[in-house]
């Protein structure tokens, strides 16, 4: 999330797109951009879905409880990934307003909220339990 937060302040994402079109221009290869731009896309939806079932994977033991948070931070990195590839198509979907709201905001948002449910959720969870542990040693009540 920190990550995330530095590229959100610094728009990386931007650089990353401006860099790429200029070596596209510069070695002639800008006219089949689409055709890069789709297997980017592919590659990081890819990447992202092998990623997150390797995140599953490793934290299996703590998953019950922090997969909210996994799922979270794995829609919004691969929506941010997606976001930098400029694809004239993706900028117009993210672009459609819903109640309101732009789809990118939608994205965004929910990625956060999912990460913010998580740990609202294990805080709770926690805290109930400390409770319970401390009535449990005033009590002497097992």
């Amino acid at each position: 999330m920190f990550c995330l937060g530095i590229n959100k302040q610094l728009v990386l994402q931007t650089f990353f797109t401006a860099t790429l079109r200029y070596w596209a221009l510069e070695y002639g290869w800008y006219e089949d951009r689409r055709e890069y731009q789709k297997l980017f896309i592919l590659l990081i939806v890819t990447a992202g879905l092998m990623t997150t079932i390797g995140v599953v994977f490793l934290y299996r033991n703590v998953i019950k409880s922090n997969l909210l948070a996994i799922l979270g931070l794995c829609v919004l990195v691969v929506f941010v990934l997606v976001r930098a590839t400029s694809f004239h198509q993706m900028d117009e979907f993210i672009g459609i307003s819903y109640l309101g709201l732009h789809m990118n905001w939608i994205f965004e948002l929910t990625g956060i909220s999912m990460v913010i449910l998580n740990a609202l959720t294990l805080n709770r969870t926690r805290g109930l339990q400390a409770s319970l542990d401390r009535h449990q040693r005033f009590t002497g009540l097992r």
